[in-house]
């Protein structure tokens, strides 16, 4: 019984130890590697009586840029660049377009040129997302028009 009650009390000591290192490795993953990674899918969504005009319809999705936060220019051009290689049909931007660092000013990034490159037959659509509604919402729609 002795050597049983060693045994937890050793893992109860090792613990801090081990969450530190599974803390720590969420964090190199969610500041380090996934803001620098793009990601391409694709997916086949069967859909029951769909017009033939949309068989094979391709949509490309390009979110979560949180620019200039967590990604910087060149970064969300490679990932327009995978977008448009693609040859979607339409390319929806489904919000986090900006964001800021804390203590900045509350005033949407320049995004002129941003989305020049971007090609889809059917348009681009974006939406914004609580980043950009929490950063200045009609700043950032501004600049998605012009």
């Amino acid at each position: 019984m002795i050597n049983g009650l060693h045994a937890v009390k050793g893992i109860f000591l090792k613990l801090p130890y081990i969450l530190l290192g599974i803390a720590t490795a969420c964090m190199l993953d969610a500041y380090v590697l996934e803001p620098n990674r793009i990601t391409f899918q694709t997916h086949d969504i069967p859909i029951a009586d769909l017009p033939d005009a949309f068989e094979g319809y391709r949509i490309a999705v390009v979110g979560d840029l949180h620019y200039p936060r967590w990604t910087r220019r060149a970064f969300i051009e490679r990932a327009f660049e995978v977008a448009t290689r693609f040859r979607p049909d339409l390319i929806v931007i489904p919000g986090d377009i900006c964001d800021r660092h804390r203590g900045e000013p509350r005033i949407a990034p320049d995004l002129a040129g941003f989305f020049d490159t971007l090609r889809a037959p059917d348009g681009i659509l974006a939406v914004l997302g609580n980043h950009d509604l929490w950063l200045d919402p009609e700043g950032v729609r501004r600049e998605l028009c012009e």
